[in-house]
This record gives C-alpha cells, structure tokens and sequence, in this order.
C-alpha cells in the first residue's frame, strides 16, 4: 500500500510530516513517499506536472496525494478520482487535468465522519487528505466519500499547448529544474511528425540558434544551448554542467519556435 505526496509546504516546516502521522494513524502499514515539496507555492500548474511525470510508474492501489491548494477553507471541492488502477486526491483546482482522459470514477470528499474532528479552515492536508488517504489505501468504497462528480464538471487547467503549422512549431517554455534546464510544451511526437530527422530542425529561443538535437547533456560546445528530448518525451534545452536559464537568460512563458531546414 503506497500513499505519495506532493505539496507546496517546503521542508523547513513540518506540515509534509505531520500529514504523514495522520495517514499512519489511519493506516499504519502503509508506505509513504515523498515526490515533492518544493513545488513553488500556490503553483497548481506545477504540481500537476508532478504528478503526470510520476504517477506512471507506480503501481495499481497507489494513492496520489496532492496539496497544492491556495483555495483552502473555500468552498471549493476535494475530490478522489480512480485513475488505471490507481488514486488521486487533491482539490478541485484543476492539478489532476492530465489525467481527466482517463478516469474510471470520480467522486467529492463530503464525508465529514472521515476527518479528523474539528477541521482548520488553513491545514486541510492534515485533517482532511491525510486520513481519507489512509482509508482509500485500505479499500476503502469511494461512494462513501460524496457524491460522484462528472469529469466535465471537474475545475481543468488551461494548459499550453503547442502550434504547429507546416512551416513552424510555435510553444514555450513551461518548466525549469534545479539544474537550470528548460523544458518546453512541444513533444518529440510533434517534432518527428514536423520533421522526421531531427537533425534537421532548428531551435530558435532569444537570440539563440540551436541546429539539431542531441542525446546527450554532455553534447555540444557547452557555451551555446542544445535541444535534447528529457525523460517526460519533451523538446528541452539545456547546458553542460551548467544553469541553462540562468546563463541563457530563459524563463518560463519563453517562446520556443522550431523551424524545418529542409522545408517541411
């Protein structure tokens, strides 16, 4: 039985442990991991990359915590939905858009019973997600929850996406890690059905010109830029050994066009 978490709290505070003594309350012989609590406060859209990037690779049962949640003590809904095989609870903010295309059921957390007795308005990830995580680890029916909630009904973020034209690839950047690389919103789908050999594209970002990809961090003269695919299958751009964003002066929302040198 996993239950992960993903929170804005940060370490230097202990709201990340003190939810986990709730969930072992509840269910003593679960195994928690942490994916992240350094996502940036109040950034749902980051924390919902969290989570696509990782639930993949965890197993049927797993309960996917997330509490990112600038909405608390709103009237806004707390939902659990039933994804492959696995869980999701979080707020209804929009942090589990990546996976509304495939939920086999969805349901509002109403059951007050569940929670720990006189919720705070400010701490919901200890009195409200914590011990219903550590039930729904447990088998615990979801229809005793609430109410079932249509996926159409559910808050959807407004994601991104690329635009693709016979002559360019239009998207941006949409994420920088502590390495200072620099993800973007274009697929290596999207790039292939552009331009079948990716040696032929060209990057262009500021001022910066990137011919080709390569396959490799270690590639490249290390002063310029390179395009690479990242573990998430997206265009990304990076610097050996050193901070990408910071030394190329690349931030999030940066347009990224891709042109095809050969014409399409």
């Amino acid at each position: 039985m996993i239950i992960t978490l993903t929170t804005d709290f940060g370490l230097s505070a202990p709201f990340a442990g003190i939810m986990k003594g709730v969930i072992l309350l509840a269910n003593p012989n679960c195994q928690i991991i942490d994916l992240s609590h350094n996502v940036a406060p109040h950034d749902i859209a980051e924390g919902s990359r969290v989570l696509q990037a990782s639930v993949p690779y965890f197993p049927r049962g797993t309960v996917h915590v997330a509490v990112v949640d600038p909405g608390v003590g709103t009237p806004r809904h707390i939902i659990c939905l039933q994804h492959q095989g696995q869980y999701l609870l979080a707020p209804d903010n929009g942090i589990l858009t990546p996976f509304f295309h495939d939920i086999d059921a969805a349901y509002t957390v109403k059951n007050s019973s569940l929670f720990l007795d006189n919720p705070s308005s400010t701490f919901h990830g200890r009195d409200i997600f914590a011990p219903v995580a550590g039930l729904v680890s447990m088998n615990f029916p979801l229809e005793l929850l609430g109410a079932a909630i249509a996926v159409e009904d559910l808050v959807r973020l407004d994601l991104p996406t690329a635009t693709v034209t016979p002559e360019t690839i239009i998207g941006e950047c949409i994420a920088i890690d502590r390495f200072g690389n620099v993800a973007c919103n274009i697929t290596r789908e999207e790039l292939i059905a552009f331009c079948p050999d990716l040696a032929d594209i060209t990057i262009i970002v500021n001022e910066l010109s990137i011919q080709g990809l390569s396959s490799s961090y270690a590639e490249g003269d290390h002063t310029n830029g390179i395009g690479l695919i990242n573990s998430q299958n997206q265009l990304e751009i990076s610097l050996f050994k050193k901070n990408c964003a910071k030394n190329l002066h690349l931030s999030i929302g940066n347009e990224i066009k891709i042109l095809n040198n050969r014409g399409g």
